[in-house]
């Protein structure tokens, strides 16, 4: 279980999530509810991307949207959009990159799909003429999330540059183990 502390004996997490700092809600991985939920493998969020990003001379965005999986059972879609601004500090483009395709996000942090959304600095890599290979990293709130494209589901693009803004992602997450324990408990109730 990596970052949670489970007692067997008493079937209860003992811990609360290492990102409660920046979440203010120490059970959130287990959907506020330690006594009855489960979080088998640790933390992580996982599922392909698909979206596009550009950076040219002084011009840059991003439009990502994802669906996935959180190691608490959570399911979400997410989309994310920013672009380069001039002359705002951490704001960076080299290169020249327009691309486009499929790719793999990953969050070895995120304790939960909630934990997805939010302002983030991204950061991007493209390079390819024909098939690209691209990767961006962004931070925000306490978790990280990694996307990148790789063979065999390269996308399209053309260039060689890096480039780094500020995004904003929305998500939208349902737990479907979790929605079965309420409607039973509903029902049992």
């Amino acid at each position: 279980m990596r970052a949670r502390y489970y007692d067997p004996a008493t079937g209860q997490f003992l811990t609360r999530d290492i990102a409660v700092s920046k979440t203010r809600q120490p059970y959130e991985y287990v959907v506020d509810n330690p006594l009855n939920g489960t979080d088998p493998a640790g933390l992580w969020c996982f599922g392909p991307t698909f979206g596009g990003i550009s950076f040219f001379g002084v011009r840059g965005s991003s439009q990502e949207w994802s669906v996935g999986v959180c190691s608490n059972g959570d399911l979400y879609a997410n989309s994310t959009a920013g672009s380069y601004q001039q002359n705002k500090k951490g704001d960076v483009i080299w290169g020249l990159f327009g691309g486009a395709g499929t790719a793999w996000q990953y969050s070895p942090n995120a304790s939960c799909a909630a934990q997805l959304g939010g302002l983030f600095h991204q950061n991007y890599a493209g390079l390819g003429l024909g098939p690209a290979v691209t990767y961006s990293s962004a931070t925000g709130g306490g978790v990280d999330v990694e996307t990148a494209s790789s063979p065999p589901i390269p996308g399209v693009g053309g260039g060689l540059g890096i480039g780094s803004w500020d995004t904003n992602t929305d998500v939208h997450s349902w737990n479907p183990v979790q929605a079965v324990k309420n409607v039973w408990n509903w029902l049992t109730g």
